[in-house]
């Protein structure tokens, strides 16, 4: 049925190794019986089910991980489950395709480009040493002291 993860494992990953018992009261379903399906690497559909509804997991996603659906037979994902089987190539190449075809949809806070909420924005300066140090000296911009240091022995006479 495709690539399809073993049951015992896609259950103690998504509990982050819980008991078979602390799982089944957390889904409400039979102890004994997920017990005997785990034993067997082989839960039943709609214990998935359960169990992905009860730890927060996307159910199209527990189905696929299963083996009980094929990727290609969802009909819906989720961003996060796109981008969770993305490889970090992949992601990082869809990410300059975005950055090149489209440039100014990078411009802005972060909050506005991903639509987290209010952010601290930031004035930018293009400015070489001496405007920096004009600013500087102006009050206009925030210094932090430095202890200062012995010369490096190359800088002296």
């Amino acid at each position: 049925m495709g690539h399809m993860e073993a049951h015992k494992a896609w259950f103690s990953r998504l509990t982050r190794e819980a008991s078979g018992r602390q799982a089944a009261i957390k889904a409400g379903i039979s102890i004994s019986t997920l017990n005997r399906q785990l034993a067997k690497d082989e839960i039943s559909a709609d214990y998935v089910i359960a169990l992905a509804r009860a730890y927060g997991a996307s159910v199209t996603a527990a189905l696929v991980a299963t083996g009980y659906l094929r990727p290609h037979e969802t009909s819906y994902q989720s961003l996060t489950d796109v981008a969770e089987v993305l490889s970090d190539q992949a992601l990082i190449r869809e990410l300059a395709r975005r950055i090149d075809s489209d440039p100014s949809a990078w411009f802005g806070t972060f909050a506005e480009l991903t639509e987290d909420g209010p952010d601290v924005q930031a004035e930018v300066y293009d400015l070489d040493d001496q405007g920096r140090n004009d600013r500087i000296n102006a009050d206009l911009e925030p210094v932090a002291a430095q202890e200062a240091t012995d010369p490096l022995e190359e800088n002296q006479p």
